[in-house]
């Protein structure tokens, strides 16, 4: 989604644009429905099946021999067509799977970490022995981007200098404050006079699904008006459906699965809130689509979360995994209108901060730097 943004503004902006990219089979059967929006990328897919890694377990070796193959074979394909100024690793799982490319030495690279790899990493429990080449092969890069100052800081802590920090962008055309869409409340079946307390994620560990549930049962409690939409998909979404059933809250909670990014604005409109109790994240494109929207934001009191969110001033944070302090700011955010005003009043002045063209800048003054040498 990062990718996607920065990369056709650009193609905007006049500059060439040459993808690679994985897509599933079955995302595959209808057709690319986003390489015939963006012809301007010139995509080129290669087929792989969803993996939802997590920062402890990489990928198995046939899995990652296998994408080696496909990823090479066609950046050797692109690069004999039209050499570009400039290879950009648009993650940090793809750095090993570029080492050694006879056709791509002597350009100059660039790596976009924004995973969740170096979070393992940085704790010591992705494996060492995968972990040792991806940070040597990472070093060779000549520069490395990353959206988050505390990123920055774990990684030259492990031996990788010289990052240069951009924040995420979001785009302030598509994410504004709208009126709930009708479609939307009416495909989720929300009664009219709900709260809405909206989750967006891919639904693994990282994000802590199950703390909004516990947060849920003590709002419910005390109020039956709540309404708790969890969208996305991943590892949990099975696990979060069946315990919430278990507990009784089948009724008050709604599953809509993958929203497509260009959906999320009108996603966002049927929420009165937005939570995210996440235990890491490196700069959560919600945090800002949230703010963009005027809608409040609650999130996890962690270094990446404080570095958007001045708590109680354009967001509010509670400490991870206190399932009763989310559940009062949840409440808060339904009933102290005061609140939620001043919230989202100095949460659009952030993400005008974010605005996507001025990271898009920042990407091509980076760019053009690298391609100058």
């Amino acid at each position: 989604m990062f990718s996607a943004q920065i990369l056709s503004e650009l193609a905007g902006r006049g500059q060439e644009i040459e993808a690679i990219s994985p897509i599933t089979s079955a995302a595959l059967q209808g057709g690319d429905a986003f390489g015939r929006a963006h012809p301007e990328l010139h995509i080129t897919r290669f087929e792989l099946p969803y993996l939802a890694s997590g920062p402890d377990i990489p990928p198995s070796q046939e899995y990652r021999e296998h994408e080696r193959g496909l990823i090479r074979e066609l950046v050797e394909q692109a690069v004999a067509r039209s050499r570009p100024d400039v290879l950009i690793a648009g993650r940090e799982a793809i750095v090993p799977q570029l080492e050694d490319l006879d056709c791509i030495s002597g350009l100059p690279r660039m790596l976009v970490s924004h995973g969740t790899t170096m979070f393992g990493i940085e704790r010591g429990t992705y494996p060492r022995e995968l972990a040792e080449p991806l940070l040597a092969a990472m070093r060779r890069f000549d520069l490395i981007v990353t959206s988050g100052r505390h990123a920055r800081t774990a990684m030259a802590e492990l031996g990788v200098p010289g990052v240069r920090v951009i924040p995420n962008p979001v785009d302030l055309q598509r994410f504004r404050p709208l009126e709930p869409d009708a479609t939307m409340l009416r495909e989720l079946a929300i009664p009219a006079g709900a709260v809405v307390v909206l989750h967006a994620s891919k639904l693994t560990e990282q994000k802590r699904p199950m703390d909004l549930l516990g947060a849920a049962e003590r709002v419910l409690a005390e109020n039956d008006r709540f309404v708790f939409v969890v969208a996305g998909e991943g590892r949990l979404r099975e696990e979060v459906e069946r315990e919430c059933h278990s507990r009784g809250l089948g009724a008050d909670f709604r599953f809509p699965g993958w929203i497509e990014h260009e959906c999320m604005p009108e996603l966002m409109s049927v929420g009165d809130m937005v939570v995210m109790p996440s235990a890491y994240e490196c700069q959560a494109l919600v945090y800002l689509e949230t703010m963009a929207c005027a809608r409040p934001l609650i999130a996890s009191d962690i270094v990446a979360a404080r570095e958007v969110v001045d708590d109680g001033v354009n967001g509010l944070l509670h400490p991870e995994g206190d399932e009763e302090r989310l559940a009062e700011l949840i409440v808060a955010c339904a009933t102290d209108r005061p609140l939620v005003k001043r919230l989202t009043e100095r949460g659009l002045e952030s993400a005008a901060q974010h605005a996507l063209s001025l990271i898009a800048d920042s990407y091509e003054q980076a760019l053009t730097e690298l391609a100058r040498g």
